[in-house]
């Protein structure tokens, strides 16, 4: 986020990993700058304030301290308690403020007795509602595979997938054998190197380089991160709680922030083609806020009694496993309080993440609570679609109808595995049904349509008419893409980066590029289908290394080689 920001704005000063404390320093004493804007998470705050005091700098009178995404203090507190590092040096700035287009779960009373006061901004004399479709299901794989199929068929379509799960996303990827190229995955750094050695195509920056027909983000990018895209996207969200309850999006928060990401407007007017909701329902018990004083109030209660008898034990050992008993209470984690020597003090970060989970989950138990939370967010024109299947139970659940036997002609028995696949059915679940229904040559021609779905995709396969029609392609494009892999392969690389460097930060002409590139494929052979050479064009080092193209000068600026490709350098 806050390397987009300072991309767009030059004169900004980042707070970022590798930013040294004498740059800092440097920023803060550089007279020319007459504005100066620092940008930092909150856990890099500290940084600011110890050069500030070397320097000598009241920053608390001097700078105004701007919150962002305030609601993510709260939203976020619970696994990542550092968010809230700042809040004591925020209280004594003399000009602050918290901000947010999504502002949610603010303790208001809290705030109002440190002199602050809310200011809304509301649009009015225009509609701004978007349309929003939400899709309440309880055979989500299917519905899933339903709407993108939907909305990757046209032409240049783009779709971008928010789901709060990498395991999710994979089974995704994995259950309807989506390409690599035809998929990105974007998400945090430390799940990226996980993906990598798994071959998932993961990308590290959302831009129209990267992007592919389906992208799925997690919620890294749910707020703040700007997309400035030369398509007009599809957005579907999912939301599957029987596999990760943490795929849960805010009505009030995320779905409006998740929208917003997209800042450019194309020829038709719009930012975005269209939203979508796709979640399943689970009944739960969840609080109300007038449910949660109570329970706060009970909980305190023991805490209470546990500093009684903290002081009338009469030895240091009972007096330690009566505190240890208070650490380990429900309550100690909304307290500020360490130990019994200081009156208990609530933690307000802590209280208001609890009032946001509950409402959350509150609002996942049923289609009308969702409905109405949405309406509540004042930002769509929900159209709300009942996807139930009323027939299925747990006892049914994905369990497809095999239609193949000694008799199924070659055509049939390919459609009917296809069709299994599309309903999101697990290959293994398809061979294992067929054990006592196909022959033993039916059941490895079925592994072998599995396959050709993974590799040559389910709409060319879905055409051929015989199993030898399937094992023709397949040769072809396994021939194919052997010889691609051989593009990888460690000596390759060590060949390139001994010629280009690995870190080269250079500019040269595309042309030079192509020609020492195109000799290196020479003298390892590298070639084509049907045995050609392998002909190098003026963009083939892209394949290898993140680039700058200069049109003008139609040269190329090799920054780093390709993250994964130096893993692959590294591990084999």
């Amino acid at each position: 986020v806050i390397e987009g920001k300072c991309k767009q704005h030059s004169f900004c000063f980042a707070i970022k990993k590798g930013v040294k404390h004498a740059s800092i320093v440097k920023y803060l004493k550089d007279e020319s700058i007459q504005f100066k804007k620092i940008l930092t998470t909150p856990e890099s705050f500290s940084k600011i304030t110890k050069a500030a005091t070397e320097l000598g700098i009241n920053i608390h009178d001097s700078y105004f301290c701007l919150f962002d995404e305030c609601e993510k203090i709260s939203q976020d507190y619970d696994y990542r308690d550092s968010i809230a590092f700042p809040i004591a040096d925020f209280n004594i700035f003399k000009n602050k403020a918290f901000i947010s287009a999504t502002p949610t779960g603010f303790a208001n009373k809290q705030f109002e007795e440190l002199g602050f006061k809310i200011m809304k901004v509301k649009p009015e004399g225009f509609d701004h509602k978007i349309k929003f479709e939400l899709i309440t299901t309880n055979i989500i794989k299917r519905v899933i595979y339903e709407k993108l199929k939907e909305l990757i068929a046209p032409e240049k379509s783009s779709v971008f997938v928010f789901y709060n799960s990498i395991s999710g996303i994979k089974e995704i990827i994995n259950t309807f054998h989506i390409a690599p190229e035809y998929y990105a995955i974007f998400c945090a750094d430390s799940r990226y190197k996980e993906l990598i050695t798994e071959d998932y195509n993961v990308q590290k920056q959302v831009d129209d380089t990267t992007i592919k027909k389906i992208n799925f983000l997690t919620s890294r990018y749910f707020s703040a991160v700007d997309f400035n895209l030369s398509v007009c996207p599809d957005i579907v969200m999912i939301t599957n709680q029987s596999r990760a309850f943490h795929s849960r999006i805010d009505p009030l928060s995320e779905a409006i922030q998740i929208q917003g990401r997209f800042r450019k407007e194309h020829s038709n007017g719009k930012k975005i083609n269209s939203i979508c909701h796709i979640t399943d329902l689970v009944l739960s018990d969840a609080l109300t806020p007038e449910q949660i004083d109570q329970t706060l109030k009970q909980w305190y209660e023991s805490a209470k009694l546990l500093k009684k008898r903290y002081y009338e034990v009469d030895t240091p050992i009972k007096q330690k496993a009566i505190l240890d008993e208070y650490k380990k209470s429900n309550i100690y984690s909304y307290l500020d309080t360490p130990d019994f020597k200081t009156g208990f003090r609530i933690n307000l970060f802590s209280l208001m993440n609890f009032y946001y989970k509950e409402r959350v989950k509150a609002c996942y138990s049923s289609s009308e609570s969702l409905v109405e939370m949405y309406q509540r967010a004042d930002y769509f024109d929900v159209t709300h679609i009942d996807m139930f299947d009323y027939s299925f139970t747990l006892g049914n659940i994905d369990i497809p109808t095999v239609h193949i036997t000694k008799r199924t002609s070659q055509k049939e028995h390919i459609k009917s595995v296809v069709k299994l696949i599309q309903s999101g059915n697990e290959p293994g679940t398809i061979l294992s049904l067929l054990k006592n229904k196909a022959t033993a040559d039916q059941h490895v021609n079925t592994k072998l349509i599995i396959d050709a779905i993974a590799i040559l995709g389910i709409d060319k396969v879905e055409h051929y008419k015989t199993y030898s029609s399937i094992e023709t392609q397949l040769k072809i494009v396994t021939e194919a893409q052997n010889e691609d892999n051989k593009r990888y392969t460690k000596e390759i690389l060590i060949a390139i980066t001994d010629e280009f460097g690995i870190q080269p930060n250079i500019s040269i002409p595309k042309k030079d590029i192509k020609n020492r590139l195109q000799l290196i494929y020479n003298i390892f052979n590298i070639k084509k289908k049907h045995d050609k050479p392998f002909r190098v064009t003026l963009d083939t080092i892209r394949d290898y290394y993140v680039t700058k193209n200069n049109k003008e000068k139609n040269t190329y600026t090799l920054k780093e080689l390709l993250p994964e490709l130096l893993q692959k350098i590294i591990n084999q």
